[in-house]
């Protein structure tokens, strides 16, 4: 059993597992293929969440939104 919990840690962790499972170059890929954020987290296994949360955070979405704008 884990006695010494590290917040930040556990933060840093998570952080990673989402890189990992939902790189740049794959929320670009998603993004011009025309697939919508839901079908995209199913096909990856995650959540719409983390899907929405990946986008934002890495700034794929606006960076793509300006180029089609």
């Amino acid at each position: 059993m884990l006695v010494d919990y590290d917040e930040d840690q556990e933060s840093e962790a998570d952080t990673l597992a989402a890189t990992l499972l939902l790189p740049r170059i794959a929320l670009v890929a998603i993004l011009s293929s025309g697939m919508s954020i839901e079908s995209a987290a199913l096909k990856f296994g995650v959540t719409t969440e983390l899907m929405q949360m990946r986008l934002n955070t890495t700034g794929t979405l606006i960076q793509f939104r300006r180029r089609t704008a």
